[in-house]
């Protein structure tokens, strides 16, 4: 998936990342990146895996954003 590979590039650089920017960014070249909801959450999920196991996020940050991500799905 583009998108990931994006965002786990802008996590490595240690720049702040804006998964909804670059969705957007990447939809204006590829018009049918990230279509369904669950694939944005999906891609929440794993940049939120690879910041905490990379020391990027701390689990309290992880675990609140969990709960919001498991509250959107349903």
């Amino acid at each position: 998936m583009v998108a990931l590979e994006m965002c786990l590039m802008t996590i490595a650089n240690t720049r702040p990342i804006d998964i909804h920017g670059i969705v957007s960014n990447l939809r204006r070249c590829r018009a049918l990146a990230v279509q369904s909801l669950e694939q944005y959450l999906s891609l929440y999920k794993l940049v939120l895996q690879f910041g905490e196991q990379n020391g990027c996020l701390s689990a309290d940050d992880v675990g609140s954003f969990y709960r919001v991500l498991q509250a959107a799905r349903y």
